[in-house]
């Protein structure tokens, strides 16, 4: 009767620990999602009101895109969400229509284009040959699972590639299982992060100073499409050298198109000629290669501008294929020392740029290129070139709207604010308000980084995000108040979390005010005067006595 009551009372403690555990899993989600929904939003208000004020038109077109890119990432939250809803309830049904493989893939690479561009990770997209390009399946629920699968790869990976790979492991007329593996070199995951990671509520960093973000429910989502389309879903990580992530799916071939493998073709005339690639990422180089190979070129591949000019001097190459962004010589140095070659006057060369950098083509005074594409490349884009240049005809480049400071609005003027975020729209809307203002706007990623501005220079007042990597934003204040004694300098904090223990743990840590994101464009501005000026004399009420210099004495770099 003993060991009966004894397995009974450890039945139910270790029931009511699961339970507990369940309970805190989920509220430790509602305050993620409070945090990770308010910053977009924080962005949509914030440039929706300096758009509103702007009398510019381009840089009320940066402001939209802003908005927009804002919108975007709050969508994808909210349709996390309802997705997690109706699975775990069984209302979500897929469908099954044809659609095109590469289309998704298009779609794939423009969308992340300019993020991976922006960390300087190179991102490449390729199918293997003999990869069916219509299919009939759920391609929107597919594309969901790659958006989630390379959005985290680019997001933790600080340097070298993000690759998305496609190919076939069984097939017969009217099926064919694919394989969609997700590689990066980013940071890794341990085994005991690997092990939960497809379970809903838990993220691999969850730390306040988390330098990533996320919901905690993508990758659960996804483990959940792929079982509802029949597949499977894994990784293979090491720390601190990347991941794959990999989806087997299996997919129907439409009748029509059963036995036939579409590819895009040069016309005859053109087929066999000499292509040269000159990349310094040997994968790139590679997928590259056999794409122009499915033209109908003959194409050596050197991973060097050294190389290059020697392969041009020396061989009958009818087309270059030419990186920009490759160690000395880059490509602007290479194609101009290839056109100083006899050889290489009027030889066609198409200029491969990370997006963002093709509007600099016509800041190159007298270098001439046949097309300039922007990676990753699509096999559909890239055909389209080569056929143009070797036809001779030209492509141009576009140009990117320029966003600067709005007009001065005069009031904060002479003032100068640290800025630690680390989210980078919050950046540019802090620094574009207040610089409307006459004011100057110092920025820290981290709470390491604001420590050590605080150190080096006077500031009338720190706008001190909470969650920020390396060091949050209550350890910076603390180190502030304590370490570097600045009792008396204000320190706002700013936090996308809406609770009220945030803000008294703010103001235990040090902090003279806090400020709930999306941030209110006037109660910024009215909290600030508070500290900074006339109305700072008259505020008794704040955490810490405010601060009583009303502007920066200008500092000589």
């Amino acid at each position: 009767a003993d060991i009966q009551e004894r397995k009974e009372t450890e039945t139910l403690e270790r029931d009511r620990q699961q339970a507990e555990a369940a309970t805190l899993a989920k509220s430790e989600f509602l305050a993620k999602m409070s945090h990770e929904i308010r910053t977009p939003m924080n962005a949509i208000v914030g440039f929706t009101d300096l758009a509103l004020r702007s009398h510019s038109d381009s840089k009320r077109l940066g402001y939209l895109q802003q908005i927009r890119a804002g919108s975007a990432t709050l969508l994808r939250i909210i349709n996390d969400i309802l997705d997690f809803s109706r699975i775990e309830s069984g209302k979500l049904r897929l469908e099954s229509r044809p659609f095109r493989l590469q289309s998704s893939l298009d779609r794939l690479a423009d969308m992340f284009a300019r993020a991976a561009a922006q960390k300087g990770v190179e991102l490449l997209v390729s199918c293997r040959p003999g990869t069916p390009d219509m299919l009939i399946g759920d391609p929107l629920r597919m594309e969901q699972v790659l958006v989630n699968l390379v959005g985290n790869a680019i997001k933790f990976t600080e340097s070298g590639e993000v690759e998305l790979l496609v190919e076939p492991v069984s097939s017969n007329d009217s099926r064919v299982e694919l394989k969609f593996s997700v590689r990066d070199t980013g940071i890794g995951l341990t085994e005991e992060q690997q092990g939960s990671l497809f379970t809903a509520f838990t993220q691999a960093d969850e730390s306040i100073t988390r330098k990533y973000g996320g919901s905690g429910l993508g990758l659960s989502i996804c483990r959940q499409l792929v079982e509802l389309m029949g597949g499977t879903i894994g990784l293979r990580s090491t720390i601190g050298k990347g991941s794959c992530f990999w989806v087997h799916v299996p997919l129907s071939i439409p009748a029509e198109t059963q036995g036939k493998f579409e590819g895009m073709h040069l016309p005859v005339e053109m087929r066999g000629r000499r292509a040269l690639v000159v990349d310094d990422n040997p994968i790139a180089g590679r997928i590259y290669s056999r794409m122009l190979e499915d033209f109908g070129l003959e194409v050596q591949v050197v991973d060097n501008g050294e190389a290059a000019v020697a392969e041009v001097r020396g061989s009958d190459v009818a087309l270059v294929l030419l990186d920009w962004q490759m160690p000395r010589p880059d490509g602007i140095e290479t194609a101009r020392r290839i056109r100083e070659l006899p050889q290489g006057s009027s030889l066609p060369i198409i200029l491969m740029s990370s997006s963002g950098h093709d509007d600099k083509l016509d800041r190159i005074p007298g270098l001439r290129f046949e097309a300039c594409i922007t990676k990753p490349l699509k096999p559909s884009t890239l055909f389209g070139a080569v056929q143009e240049a070797l036809e001779g005809w030209a492509n141009s480049g576009a140009t990117l709207p320029d966003v600067t400071n709005l007009p001065d609005a005069a009031d904060l003027a002479g003032c100068r604010f640290l800025l630690a975020e680390d989210n980078a729209l919050n950046q540019i809307l802090a620094c574009e308000l207040l610089g409307s203002l006459g004011a100057q706007v110092d920025v820290a990623q981290n709470g390491w980084e604001a420590v050590e501005a605080v150190k080096r220079r006077p500031y009338d007042a720190v706008l001190m995000d909470v969650q920020m990597p390396e060091l949050d934003g209550y350890e910076a204040t603390r180190k502030i108040r304590e370490v570097l004694g600045q009792a008396d300098l204000p320190i706002i904090g700013l936090t996308a979390n809406a609770l009220g223990k945030d803000r008294d743990t703010g103001l235990a840590a040090g902090m003279n005010d806090y400020l709930t994101k999306p941030i209110d464009a006037q109660e910024l501005l009215s909290t600030l005067k508070r500290f900074v000026g006339a109305e700072a004399d008259a505020d008794s009420s704040s955490h810490v006595v405010p601060f009583r210099r009303t502007k920066s004495q200008p500092q000589t770099e």
